[in-house]
């Protein structure tokens, strides 16, 4: 083997040392300077609402959108506004992250045949959900859901009296607002969507509420 082969070779593991160390070094500086950014979004948020684990509950109500193709691909959709309302149950990590369960119900949709009512559909969802918030000004906050939803419907025919259901799992997301009346007590203001298929429809919800501390 030639020398310059020899030191060629020599080479490659330190270059391989020099590059991890420095793969190491960047990602402890992006580590440690998200551990401050936390810390210092904690603080802030600390001031007004509780910055310990604890469970909470909670309801919204308001009102909800569905875009439902009954027929899947027919091009017979049906877009329905009406009431809509929520409970929550969830786990809060600290006063930025947690985790939610909720049911919604939404409103009936309607098929109809020029102005007679052939079919009405019962529309819920059950999500699971991540939660994230972030301060904005004084005690509010923003808020961020994402996670996955039960979407279920229930057709009946107005007629014939013959039901039809179907279930699907799928994308579930939220954005909004959050106001700490009280460090136990948050009023929310949100929109959430449970994203469902052609079958059970495009369920979502534009609604208010409280969210309750358990601790």
């Amino acid at each position: 083997m030639k020398p310059t082969q020899f030191i060629k070779l020599a080479r490659k593991p330190c270059e391989m040392a020099i590059v991890a160390s420095l793969s190491l070094a960047v990602s402890n500086i992006a580590l440690a300077d998200m551990n401050t950014m936390f810390n210092n979004i904690g603080q802030r948020m600390s001031t007004y609402t509780l910055d310990c684990a604890h469970w909470y509950a909670g309801g919204n109500i308001g009102i909800s959108h569905l875009h439902d193709d009954p027929n899947s691909g027919s091009g017979n959709s049906v877009d329905e506004n009406g009431p809509g309302w929520s409970v929550v149950g969830g786990y809060q990590f600290n006063s930025i992250l947690g985790a939610e369960m909720g049911y919604t119900q939404y409103h009936d949709s309607r098929e109809t045949s020029g102005s007679t009512v052939i079919a009405k559909t019962e529309h819920y969802a059950v999500h699971l959900a991540a939660t994230g918030r972030y301060p904005l000004v004084d005690k509010l906050s923003a808020l961020g859901k994402l996670g996955a939803a039960y979407s279920y419907a229930q057709k009946i025919a107005t007629a014939s009296g013959v039901a039809k259901s179907s279930g699907a799992g799928s994308l579930y997301w939220g954005l909004g607002l959050d106001y700490s009346i009280t460090p136990k007590v948050d009023f929310i203001a949100q929109f959430a969507e449970a994203v469902g298929n052609d079958y059970t429809g495009s369920t979502d919800l534009w609604s208010v509420g409280l969210n309750v501390a358990i601790a």
